[in-house]
């Protein structure tokens, strides 16, 4: 028996890691940062989802490169080593490497990487409902993740915290720090 979302469409509940990133989701990413300078987990199969300057596929391994670059949209792998992605992305940003990044995550607040990426994120949206992500396998945009998803920014430029703000908030409730 297949999992179903409460609106009836089918739950990603195979193995695959990857989950690729909805059109309207991409839509407020370059609306508020412009083409991404770097997608480095750009997907393994068919062409690239993110309409990013340049990629790190699979076979090149992210993790292994640096991310010297203005602005990076990261959907990363689901799985154990997401993590790995999170403080990989919060060293690049904390050593001014990247200067914008707009991470789409699952919204695991109780997790040890939701707290390590707060200390620095000024904004970040809970999306509303749950995301229907595009199949790598089948293209199918109608299969719906199993968990609540968080879009987060990473900025230290008050145009783009307002730029994140509008773009955004369509999609769902944004909270910013009170500093």
């Amino acid at each position: 028996m297949t999992q179903t979302d409460i609106n009836g469409d089918p739950l990603i509940i195979q193995e695959n890691v990857e989950w690729y990133t909805p059109k309207h989701l991409l839509d407020a990413v370059y609306a508020t940062i412009g083409t991404p300078d770097l997608d480095p987990c750009c997907n393994t199969i068919g062409s690239p989802n993110v309409a990013a300057r340049n990629y790190y596929c699979l076979a090149d391994n992210g993790l292994a490169h640096n991310w010297n670059a203005e602005n990076i949209f990261l959907n990363p792998p689901y799985g154990e080593e997401l993590p790995e992605w999170i403080d990989k992305m919060i060293y690049h940003f904390r050593n001014r490497d990247v200067t914008n990044a707009i991470l789409l995550i699952p919204a695991k607040t109780e997790t040890t990487y939701w707290h390590k990426l707060a200390d620095y994120a000024p904004a970040w949206c809970a999306v509303k409902g749950r995301i229907s992500f595009i199949s790598p396998t089948t293209g199918n945009t109608k299969q719906t993740g199993r968990f609540p998803s968080a879009v987060v920014l990473l900025t230290r430029k008050q145009d783009i915290f307002s730029k994140f703000c509008e773009n955004f908030e369509s999609l769902g409730i944004i909270y910013t720090r009170w500093e």
